[in-house]
């Protein structure tokens, strides 16, 4: 009868140290800290979002290389509406972004990509000189402009329909266009570039006879004259 009560004794002995066990290891579990880096950095990098990461510089003229529509809806949500400086950036975010989708819209590939302005872009089938005059509209209309503006509108006058319009309206609409880039007002741009004169040159030289022809083609010579001045070799337009 003595064994058994020792052999009784043994196994509570054993059941209570098994016990013991499983709660310290429970207990131990419970205080081993979480995990919570990811959910922090999340929040930290929704919570950190100003209206600076629009753009991709501090000049605030381009717009950031990987901007969507979901983006500029999160940025919403953290600009300080009493701050003026930070509406006035957002609403300049805004219009260059609804500017630039409507340019990409235009092409079988985007154009223009913060700075980058695709080499030789194609227009979409279908795409007439109204519709890329009337995102120059929206340019003109926006009041901007900066270096933006002015490589939409490049973008814009250096591609050529592929509807087969063809008519002069349209191709008059281009050249003066560009020669907009050149010349303001009978001024000549200190800022001009060979590329823009090359561009202004070509479309005018596309322009069949007329008044309208001679006319631009004398706003272009006044580029010829102070190239000449510059010592810029250069092709001239040529004289039908």
């Amino acid at each position: 009868m003595r064994g058994v009560n020792k052999y009784i004794v043994v196994l509570l002995s054993a059941v209570f140290a098994f016990g013991a066990i499983i709660v310290g290891m429970k207990y131990s579990s419970s205080k081993i800290p979480k995990d919570t880096t990811t959910s922090s950095s999340a929040v930290e990098k929704t919570t950190n979002l100003s209206v600076n990461d629009l753009f991709l510089d501090q000049n605030h003229v381009f717009l950031g290389e990987d901007i969507t529509d979901s983006y500029i809806d999160k940025v919403k949500e953290t600009v300080d509406q009493g701050n003026q400086e930070e509406v006035a950036l957002l609403n300049s975010a805004i219009q260059r972004w609804t500017i630039q989708k409507a340019l990409n819209q235009l092409f079988t590939a985007p154009a223009l990509i913060g700075s980058r302005v695709v080499e030789s872009p194609t227009l979409a089938e279908g795409v007439t000189e109204a519709d890329k005059q009337q995102v120059v509209a929206s340019v003109d209309s926006s009041g901007i402009t900066d270096e933006f503006a002015t490589t939409v509108k490049e973008i814009l006058g250096a591609t050529t329909s592929t509807s087969g319009s063809g008519n002069l309206s349209g191709d008059s609409a281009v050249a003066q266009e560009r020669l907009s880039h050149l010349v303001v007002d009978g001024v000549v741009m200190p800022d001009f570039t060979l590329e823009s004169y090359n561009n202004a040159r070509d479309a005018i030289a596309a322009l069949p006879m007329g008044e309208e022809r001679t006319e631009l083609a004398a706003q272009l010579k006044l580029v010829e004259n102070a190239m000449d001045q510059m010592g810029v070799q250069y092709t001239p337009l040529p004289a039908y």
